[in-house]
């Protein structure tokens, strides 16, 4: 059995990074980028790691959930966080039905991103907020997110190719 306390490591090499150069650290320019950068990271890895677990190589899936899961610990660095509040959360909900915790939660399914209250839409990159009125209205998750144009096409792409979504083929078929 792998020792858990790996995590405990990295998060405290991480949070050693806050304070080195950022032309000299990876995590350092990455803390330094800001939230953004950060997220857009994240967004890469789990999108890596959905198309290796696609082509169903083992290997592949450990390495990209190993990417997936250091951006996640330095993501929570940036917020303050570490590994230990995950963990206390999962031991928290141990024992616990997913049914049951899932419905111990608010109604409320909101999310904020960027000051604006969000649900998520199935089966696509947009998202539902709040008008000015209060009316709900469509959104392009680039523009919650804040990414650029470029980033999410190729986001799009990824997510085409890990649902197995060949847009030019559908619209040939039509």
């Amino acid at each position: 059995m792998t020792d858990s306390a790996i995590l405990r490591r990295l998060a405290e090499t991480i949070e050693a990074r806050k304070s080195a150069d950022p032309a000299a650290s990876y995590v350092a320019r990455l803390l330094h980028d800001g939230h953004d950068k950060i997220l857009r990271k994240i967004t890469e890895e789990a999108t890596e790691t959905l198309l290796a677990a696609k082509d169903g190589d083992k290997q592949h899936i450990v390495r990209e959930t190993a990417d997936l899961w250091f951006h996640c610990l330095i993501l929570l660095a940036y917020h303050g966080l570490g590994p230990d509040d995950v963990l206390d959360e999962l031991q928290r909900r141990e024992g616990v039905s997913g049914v049951a915790e899932k419905a111990s939660r608010k109604t409320y399914r909101g999310k904020t991103y960027r000051g604006k209250v969000v649900w998520d839409t199935p089966k696509s990159f947009q998202f539902t907020t709040l008008d000015e009125k209060g009316s709900r209205k469509m959104v392009r998750h680039e523009e919650v997110l804040g990414v650029d144009e470029k980033t999410s096409r190729k986001t799009l792409r990824r997510r085409e190719e890990v649902s197995g979504v060949d847009k030019k083929a559908s619209r040939k078929t039509e």
